[in-house]
C-alpha cells in the first residue's frame, strides 16, 4: 500500500471518526423541542443528513421554515415564525429588546444593516403569516378562539403529538409579533388576530386550548398542548406566553391580557421552584424532569429574570 493511499485512508477515517461522534454528540444532547444541540454538532448532523449544515430556511417573503432531521421536508413552526418575527423587528429597530433570549438561538439572519427595509419587509411578511395562518375555533363554551396549528408530529421522548397540535409558547409568541405590527402599522387585522390568539388561552387543553386550569386563579400554559398529549409543562413555554400577555396588557390596555397573565403568574409562582435541580445549579425542563440543556438552561433563566424584572414579583 503506498504512502499516499494510506494517507487518504486515514484522512476518511478520520473525518468518518468526527462525524460519528458529532452524531452522537448530537444525539445525546439533543434538545426535546427541536432538531438541534450544540451548534457544531446540529450543523454537521444536518450536513450530513440534509446536504446543508442550517436547518433553518425562508419562503420567498423571508419567513423562515425549518428542516427536520427526524423526517424530510420543510416546515412552518409558529415558534420559529415569532422567533424570526422579533429578530426582525430588532434589527429594524435597531434595537436589542429582545436579545435576552434570541442570543441563545442559532438564526440564519441576513447580513443587511439594522433599520435597513428589508428587516422591516421580513418582520411584516411573519405578522402578516400569523394573521393569515390562524384556523378559528370554538370551544365548547362557546369562545371563539384562533390557533396556529402544527402540521407534523412531534414524537420525541415523552412528547407524543400527532399533527393538529398547537402551542402556548406560539400563541404567545405570535402575539408579540403582531402587536408590534399593529403598533407599527395602525392596521387593525394585527390587533384582530391578536385578540383572538388571546383567547385560546382561555380554553383548556382537553377542549383544544393550551392551558391547564389548577384553579380559578392559577393557570398553566402549555407549549405542547393537544387533548391526547401527556401533560408535560414545560418552562419555557409557559415563560414566554407569560411574557407576551403582560406586554399586549401595556399595549393595549385591555383586562383580559392582564387577567390572564396574572393567572399564569401565579402558576409560575407556585411551580417555579419544582424546575430547579435539587443540590445542583441547573434547571429541569418540563414537570416531567427533563433535565434542560445548556441552551434551555440559559433561556429559563433569562425568562425568569425578565418577568421577575417587569413584575417584581418573587
Amino acid at each position: 500500500m503506498t504512502f499516499g493511499v494510506r494517507k487518504a485512508i486515514l484522512r476518511l477515517t478520520s473525518l468518518a471518526t468526527i462525524a460519528c461522534v458529532s452524531i452522537i454528540l448530537g444525539i445525546v444532547t439533543l434538545n426535546y423541542t427541536e432538531a438541534t444541540s450544540e451548534v457544531f454538532a446540529a450543523r454537521l448532523m444536518s450536513f450530513l443528513i440534509c446536504g446543508t449544515p442550517r436547518a433553518h430556511t425562508f419562503d420567498s417573503q423571508g419567513v423562515p421554515l425549518v428542516r427536520y432531521s427526524r423526517f424530510s421536508g420543510l416546515f412552518y413552526n409558529p415558534v420559529y415564525v415569532g422567533i424570526y418575527g422579533l429578530a426582525y423587528y430588532d434589527k429594524w429597530m435597531n434595537s436589542s429588546e429582545n436579545l435576552y433570549f434570541l442570543k441563545y438561538y442559532d438564526l440564519s439572519l441576513p447580513k443587511n444593516p439594522p433599520g435597513t427595509n428589508m428587516w422591516l419587509s421580513r418582520f411584516l411578511a411573519t405578522a402578516d403569516w400569523y394573521a393569515d395562518k390562524m384556523q378559528i375555533r370554538c370551544s365548547s363554551s362557546g369562545i371563539i378562539y384562533g390557533v396556529w396549528v402544527y402540521d407534523f408530529p412531534w414524537k420525541v421522548g415523552v412528547y407524543d403529538l400527532d399533527p393538529g397540535w398547537v402551542s402556548g409558547m406560539a400563541q404567545g409568541l405570535g402575539i408579540q409579533v403582531l402587536l408590534r405590527a399593529w403598533k407599527l402599522t395602525g392596521n387593525g387585522k394585527y390587533l384582530e388576530a391578536a385578540r383572538k390568539a388571546c383567547k385560546s388561552f382561555f380554553v383548556p387543553v382537553r377542549e383544544g386550548g393550551v392551558t391547564y386550569m389548577d384553579s380559578q386563579d392559577t393557570w398553566w400554559y402549555e407549549e405542547y398542548a393537544s387533548p391526547k398529549a401527556e401533560e408535560t409543562r414545560v418552562l419555557n413555554g409557559h415563560e414566554h406566553a407569560l411574557i407576551a400577555l403582560r406586554e399586549a396588557y401595556l399595549l393595549t390596555g385591555e383586562d383580559e391580557f392582564r387577567m390572564l397573565f396574572e393567572r399564569g403568574l401565579n402558576a409560575l409562582v407556585r411551580y417555579l421552584p419544582k424546575y430547579q435541580v435539587k443540590d445542583f445549579c441547573w434547571t429541569y425542563y418540563d414537570a416531567k424532569g427533563t433535565l434542560a440543556n445548556r441552551k434551555y438552561h440559559c433561556i429559563n433563566i433569562a425568562l425568569t429574570r425578565k418577568i421577575y424584572e417587569s413584575s417584581g414579583c418573587q
